[in-house]
């Protein structure tokens, strides 16, 4: 595979230089025009703002928002622009990174503020950050431009994400974000307040991780990440949350998008409703390296593709409609020639198909508040078939059908000016079908004989939830939120009430404190739960956070942010027979999923770090972020000892920036270094004469993998036409070729210890075409 990657990563290099020596072809890009519309809304109420002044910045242009909030400014010649928006009693915000392409309408959706400092004297410069409603702590936003321009991400909001100091480093061949020491199965994605169960292609069992996202960025909007301390409105999660808002399509006429690069291909449509108020997206997307290895009839690739749409209809001005639908399937298949010779121990195949689709309907009350209810449905149907090379014999058969049926109703009412509530509910009702069969094994830590396991069942539970927060402005610079959070889990007969608590105080225009604290709770997942009938009565495991932090902002484009974080864990389930290990960290590498030991709640694990962003948004020709943290991420065996989970890097450093000569050159990059995960060696000796790996007992989590550090350059080139666009991107992976370590595995026909790599350098060359 590595030689067709080369062989096109030439073949694109060649087309760039091709592009280039032609730029002179879109000599019409000083000609090209296109314009900007967009809405601006209150924060908090979503009601439109009428009044607004919209000024494109280094320009002469600029536009009024009318009764319901819209403002249009036309004729713009393409290119980069900063946008500010000022309404008097409101904090004035700035948006950057505003493409404006030829032939075409950018929309935004803008949110204002409230102001908490009124000044006559001085005139307060718009901020290029906004911030969300209440007094929110640990929360990173990305636009849609930061998120398709990001080096070593390939698109992908999850690896964009990464780039935080709360965001471990653990495999770069995975996506899967493990936050302020936590395993990916403590995260949720939620887009347009549909809870998504995974937005990857070849989904782990058990968590959000995945091999790359299935999303279509030309769809996103903006992504956020709320690291800790989230508010009660989201339930069911232990350590963070993640919010993808996908944009409307155009409501004035049709535009498409055609792209490709190494993962694959794609395309894209949008425009109005025809005889309705409202708009549609559709895209699909398909991998093609596999039609090239058929073709030479030679090696093993992925097959996946993805089908995703949006359709907003406004019923009224109070009331909408949107219909929001996600699809993928992937599929990977090894015969036993080629695990032959890539000296694989197993042959078989994974086939996977998922689903969400949702309604959601947002009401606003008027002056007073809104409210936004959505039920959405989703499904996972995944089949794992694997052999062993030299006996043939079946190792692993295991099949998942799921379904889960979500509704989830959020609502906002502004009692007095300084008095505002939010509530609501959620529930889930879920079935579960599992068929799973697992050879005999031996345990690599124990040598004990984990017998053949079988597993035909299927499974029916659900989940209610409700929650209410007050926020008080106790003065104009100093809001408290408290909130409670109540949740029943059928499965284990168990409610839990969780209360939470954040703060902001706005010392200066400048300067900011935050802190919160709360109590959260998740349930296991069904596929560790199902597996045997003393896990029934598993305790939910719980989480308490404690946060302070600052943040200051050394210009209107940049601002810097210190945090301090207290993790703490109980009720993890531990395993008797295996009481060295945590077993809801394997299941990240789905080791646990096989395993009908008796598990026992009660463990315990901490974390705890400080971690420094600074970040600065693009206003002119420059942006960048610096991200480092110090932290450590333990648990608590069932011996009484403190080890290291899984992702305790101990230390994170990420630089990333870019620099925009023009309207149509970028170039950009990503430095980053981090502490080696911990591991358990192997015990040599042992493990040759058994005949298998096995760990050394004494060293659990007591190695670390070597520091990984890695390079990501990219360059874009733009070339704008009289009513269409092209991208043409270079994006390396890994440019200095770093030998990162993934894991070590017993060689057992050589009896010897072998490091897996992660990725080596990777050339990641695409085109996007716009008209």
């Amino acid at each position: 595979m590595i030689r067709i990657i080369k062989a096109l990563a030439r073949s694109f290099v060649e087309l760039v230089v091709l592009l280039v020596a032609t730029s002179g072809l879109s000599s019409a890009a000083d000609e090209a025009r296109g314009s900007i519309k967009g809405t601006v809304i209150d924060v908090q109420s979503k009601q439109p703002l009428s009044g607004v002044i919209v000024i494109v910045k280094d320009t002469r242009l600029g536009a009024y928002c009318d009764a319901q909030g819209n403002f249009a400014i036309k004729d713009i010649a393409v290119g980069t622009y900063s946008l500010t928006f000022r309404l008097v009693g409101y904090a004035p915000q700035a948006r950057t990174d505003v493409i404006v392409r030829p032939g075409r309408i950018t929309f935004l959706n803008v949110a204002l503020r409230e102001a908490s400092i009124q000044t006559e004297e001085v005139e307060v410069d718009a901020g290029a950050f906004s911030r969300l409603g209440g007094p929110t702590i640990s929360t990173s936003t990305f636009n849609s431009e930061e998120v398709r321009r990001a080096p070593g991400s390939g698109g992908d909001v999850s690896r964009v994400l990464d780039v935080l100091p709360s965001v471990a480093q653990v495999d770069s061949r995975e996506n899967g974000l493990a936050v302020r020491g936590g395993s990916p199965m403590e995260n949720a994605f939620f887009i347009d307040h549909i809870q998504v169960p995974n937005i990857n292609h070849f989904p782990n069992l058990g968590n959000s991780a995945g091999a790359i996202s299935l999303l279509n960025i030309d769809f996103v909007d903006d992504v956020s990440l709320q690291a800790g301390g989230f508010g009660a409105s989201y339930g069911n999660r232990l350590s963070s949350v993640v919010n993808v808002a996908f944009r409307e399509g155009n409501r004035d006429e049709f535009d498409g998008q055609i792209d490709f690069n190494a993962s694959g291909f794609g395309g894209g449509i949008e425009g109005p409703l025809p005889g309705f108020n409202g708009s549609f997206m559709i895209s699909g997307r398909r991998s093609y390296l596999d039609l090239l290895v058929e073709g030479l009839g030679t090696g093993v690739a992925p097959r996946f593709g993805n089908v995703q749409g949006k359709v907003v209809l406004d019923l009224d001005n109070d009331n909408r409609l949107t219909f929001l639908d996600l699809w993928g399937r992937d599929d990977f298949t090894r015969d036993k020639n080629d695990a032959i010779d890539d000296e694989e121990e197993f042959y078989g195949q994974v086939v996977n198909t998922q689903h969400t689709a949702g309604l959601t309907w947002r009401n606003l009350w008027g002056e007073g508040g809104f409210s936004m209810t959505s039920l959405s449905y989703s499904s996972l149907d995944r089949t794992d078939e694997w052999d062993e090379v030299d006996t043939d014999l079946r190792e692993i058969q295991r099949h998942t059908d799921e379904g889960s049926f979500k509704l989830r109703n959020t609502n906002f009412y502004q009692a007095f000016d300084s008095h505002s509530f939010e509530f609501g509910v959620d529930a889930a009702v879920s079935n579960v079908d599992f068929d799973y069969y697992f050879a005999q094994d031996t345990s690599a830590t124990t040598g004990a004989v984990i017998p053949e396991f079988t597993l035909k069942r299927d499974l029916s539970t659900s989940r209610f939830g409700g929650f209410l927060s007050w926020m008080w402005k106790i003065v104009p610079t100093l809001e408290l939120s408290t909130s409670v959070r109540a949740d029943y889990f059928e499965w284990n007969e168990e409610s839990t009430l969780a209360p939470r608590i954040s703060m902001a105080w706005q010392l200066s225009p400048l300067l900011t404190i935050k802190s919160a604290g709360g109590l959260y709770f998740q349930n296991l997942p069904l596929a560790l739960l199902a597996q045997s009938p003393d896990r029934e009565t598993l305790a939910t495991p719980q989480a308490i956070h404690y946060l302070l932090g600052m943040e200051y902002m050394l210009e209107v484009d940049t601002k810097v942010s210190v945090e301090g974080y207290y993790k703490t864990y109980d009720d993890f389930p531990l395993d008797p027979q295996d009481p060295f290990h945590f077993p809801v960290d394997n299941i990240t590498l789905e080791s646990d999923i096989g395993n009908s030991s008796k598990l026992v709640s009660g463990g315990q694990a901490r974390s705890y770090g400080v971690e420094l962003l600074l970040q600065k948004k693009l206003q002119k020709d420059l942006y960048g972020l610096i991200s480092a943290s110090f932290f450590r991420s333990e648990y608590k065996d069932l011996t009484g000892i403190w080890r290291s989970r899984s992702y305790d890097n101990q230390y994170l450093l990420s630089v990333i920036g870019g620099y925009k000569p023009d309207k149509l050159w970028e170039f950009s990059a990503r430095f980053t270094v981090a502490g080696g995960r911990p591991y358990t060696p192997f015990d040599v000796n042992a493990s040759r004469n058994a005949g298998f790996g096995v760990l050394n007992a004494n060293r659990i989590m007591d190695e670390r993998f070597p520091v990984y550090h890695a390079l990501n350059l990219r360059v874009d080139r733009r070339f704008n036409f009289a009513s269409s666009g092209l991208i043409v991107y270079l994006d390396v992976w890994n440019a200095y070729n770093q030998e990162n370590i993934a894991y070590y595995e017993w060689d057992r026909k050589k009896g010897v210890v072998e490091a897996e790599q992660q990725w080596s350098v990777l050339p990641v060359l695409g085109v996007e075409f716009e008209f």
